[in-house]
């Protein structure tokens, strides 16, 4: 593909030897509108050499939309309609059950009983994993920016412990047995700082479930272009080496991982870590 010769950085290891796949110059059927002008917009696809993930680069997002008024054209009342029409789909429909079913599973093979434990979820947004997973018996608690989530996960769902806030400014007196960031790393331009950042919050036996966008299918069919995986809002799309260079470069181990397409279509991969 021709396109003028610039040099990239990767967002996950900082390398600057990219492949360019696509340069995108309009928004494509179903991204979300965040008001780009037409004549503004472009960004690049491009893969790490070095890291193989895949980026999208731009500058046309403020890295800050996520706090503060994100939701804030958004009523409480019309969260919980979009909370409650999730939590109401089919089990075999679900993306967020199917979700919920790994989790369990996964921390039944390693013989712990979540109704004994505690959980952290980063990034709550609709809060709708936690809505399922609570009724498995574990203590949820949550953090999300937005305060909008966070009202909703409070008075709506129930969420004894929320924090609208981050990780950063998040108690130290908490301890969890598992930390969850479903669909919420690739959001951001540095996901191994923030991945990082969880560990201090961590028991000595805790463990971290990541779920991420998986881009290697779509790229091998050349269908990235119109794919929400590549979507503006995600810098980060992940494949396998990518998804263990991540937990690497974060202090973790990973300790299961695997590819799935969810119920949605989504193309996801998924997986389990533990701090190194």
């Amino acid at each position: 593909m021709q396109h003028q010769e610039k040099i990239y950085t990767c967002y996950l290891c900082g390398s600057t030897e990219h492949q360019v796949l696509d340069v995108v110059n309009q928004k494509p059927k179903g991204e979300t509108d965040y008001g780009i002008a037409e004549a503004d917009y472009q960004r690049v696809i491009t893969q790490c050499q070095h890291c193989q993930v895949y980026t999208n680069q731009h500058q046309l997002l403020d890295q800050r939309m996520y706090e503060g008024d994100y939701n804030a054209s958004i009523s409480l009342g019309s969260i919980r309609d979009r909370y409650d029409k999730v939590m109401h789909l089919p089990p075999e429909k679900s993306d967020n059950r199917q979700r919920v079913d790994r989790i369990l599973e996964f921390l039944k093979s390693q013989d712990i009983n979540p109704a004994d434990s505690d959980v952290l979820d980063v990034g709550s947004g609709t809060c709708v994993f936690l809505g399922a997973l609570k009724e498995a018996g574990p203590r949820c608690a949550c953090i999300d920016p937005d305060p909008q989530a966070i009202a909703h996960a409070s008075q709506y769902v129930g969420i004894p412990l929320t924090h609208g806030g981050t990780l950063e400014d998040f108690s130290d007196d908490k301890r969890f047995d598992l930390i969850t960031f479903n669909k919420v790393l690739e959001h951001v331009k540095n996901p191994v700082a923030m991945l990082g950042k969880a560990s201090r919050l961590l028991k000595k036996s805790g463990m971290v479930y990541v779920e991420l966008p998986e881009g290697e299918r779509a790229v091998a069919q050349h269908i990235e272009m119109q794919r929400q995986e590549f979507f503006v809002e995600h810098y980060t799309i992940f494949n396998e080496a990518s998804y263990l260079e991540l937990a690497q470069r974060a202090g973790y181990d990973c300790l299961a991982k695997q590819v799935i397409t969810e119920p949605s279509g989504k193309l996801t991969i998924c997986g389990f870590l533990k701090k190194q």
